[in-house]
């Protein structure tokens, strides 16, 4: 009875490959395969964790430090994006903000980077932008009109502590703030909100996650704060 092939795990400068070899005997191979078998899919494991952390956002940076709470001394730590992180912004407003050095930061539920927002903010068919930006322990909610990306408006800003919540007690603080755009029928159907209108443009929500929001709205040259969800 001829012997039965033999298929070994054989590696090469690019690849791992199975390799079936019948001229060679079962005897003392199996056990040898085994544990390079093994060893393979560790060394896979590395290598795709390896990549997985290559992949981070260039740039990302954390603030850090403890906040005196209703509960006790709390830690925290909020996760910064650098502009780099939302390709679709506008170069103008790139060069100015990273002049201040600015950085984006992220709610503690962010699972995609956000508090970046474009929409029709100063009239319909207008397009605008509006970012939370972070510099120096604190942080603004700017809005860019479009064709004046160069003098931004400040709608609102706090000390980067001022907002802050977890999912869990147990979890670090994060940031709180977030903002989203909110379109006409959607302020239309916001209880507090909708006796305001009509809105024919895009409002800003400024949330205080799990607390409280605003929803700014611009009309006739003013910006209206209108007291959102609760």
């Amino acid at each position: 009875m001829s012997p039965k092939p033999v298929c070994l795990l054989e590696r090469s400068a690019t690849s791992i490959e199975i390799m079936c070899h019948p001229e060679r005997s079962t005897e003392g191979t199996q056990s040898k395969d085994l544990l390079f078998a093994m060893w393979a899919a560790i060394l896979f494991f590395i290598m795709a964790t390896y990549t997985h952390a290559q992949t981070a956002p260039s740039g990302e940076q954390f603030e850090t430090g403890q906040k005196e709470t209703a509960h006790g001394t709390r830690d925290y730590k909020i996760r910064m994006l650098p502009l780099s992180s939302f390709p679709g912004l506008p170069s103008t407003i790139v060069s100015g903000l990273n002049e201040q050095h600015c950085l984006i930061p992220q709610t503690f539920e962010a699972r995609r980077p956000e508090n970046v927002i474009h929409g029709e903010f100063e009239k319909r068919g207008s397009s605008d932008w509006a970012m939370l930006c972070s510099h120096d322990g604190s942080t603004k909610l700017l809005v860019f009109f479009s064709g004046a990306f160069d003098k931004p408006t400040t709608l609102a800003e706090w000390k980067d502590t001022d907002r802050m919540s977890s999912e869990k007690p147990s979890d670090d603080l994060g940031s709180a703030w977030g903002i989203n755009t909110i379109p006409p029928d959607g302020m239309a159907h916001t209880p507090s909100v909708h006796r305001h209108g009509p809105f024919d443009h895009d409002g800003i929500e400024d949330d205080y996650l799990e607390h409280s929001s605003i929803v700014h709205y611009y009309r006739n040259g003013n910006w209206l704060a209108l007291e959102g969800n609760n």
